[in-house]
């Protein structure tokens, strides 16, 4: 069931750019080729490489990548163990577990709305060794451009909201791929919608994800 937003309440923000000059060259990460966006009025949403801590207020990250593990089954199988907080009890609920088949979106892509859950977290984990985008925005009320953040997963990655935490839904880049859905199955309205107005919608262009060193694959990234 998809609500509409619900009223904006005033809720403290740290300062940051003008949501109409969004996003200041300091923002675009480190290894970006700045020259791209000389003489051009930004409105691009900078993409980070996905780690623990940039994702830490957003959720989980699922990898086996400087995780602690033990032996089980004769030694023949490392566990990587409770990786991410599954949170599903509200009204009853309980864990699913789905497969998605995504169709992959083209860029570049513009930001227009993001949804939340405010009964559960919700995870993916992809079956693939493709990237994935990920967009998120703190579990606030409303959503402003210099709340949203994107990153960019390395391919061996999956990934946790936590309850609340808006997002964008399933990203897959360049070709289909298929992932592993951890979320909650019950009754109530767990799904909230919020439609960013045209005037403050970013973009997501190839050439950032070019700078990261992960073009997606496949020829469904398109340079205008």
């Amino acid at each position: 069931m998809i609500l509409g937003p619900k009223p904006l309440t005033a809720i403290p923000r740290q300062p940051c750019c003008r949501p109409d000059r969004l996003p200041c060259k300091s923002m675009l990460p480190t290894t970006c080729d700045l020259s791209v966006f000389n003489n051009m009025t930004c409105k691009f949403l900078p993409v980070e490489p996905l780690t623990s801590s940039a994702f830490e207020p957003f959720g989980d990250v699922i990898q086996t990548a400087g995780r602690s593990f033990h032996h089980i089954n004769a030694r023949k199988v490392e566990r990587y163990h409770d990786l991410a907080a599954v949170d599903v009890d509200e009204q009853e609920g309980r864990a699913g577990i789905s497969l998605l088949r995504a169709q992959p979106y083209e860029l570049p892509l513009k930001v227009t709305y993001v949804e939340r859950h405010p009964m559960s977290s919700q995870a993916f984990i992809p079956l693939s060794d493709r990237p994935f985008l990920v967009i998120v925005a703190p579990a606030w009320e409303s959503v402003r451009p210099s709340d949203l953040r994107a990153f960019l997963t390395d391919g061996s990655q999956g990934i946790n909201y936590r309850r609340a935490v808006w997002h964008h839904v399933l990203l897959a880049i360049g070709v289909p791929d298929t992932f592993i859905a951890i979320d909650r199955i019950g009754s109530g309205p767990n799904c909230d919608r919020f439609d960013i107005p045209e005037r403050e919608q970013l973009t997501i262009d190839v050439v950032l994800l070019d700078a990261l060193g992960k073009a997606p694959l496949g020829g469904a990234a398109k340079r205008s």
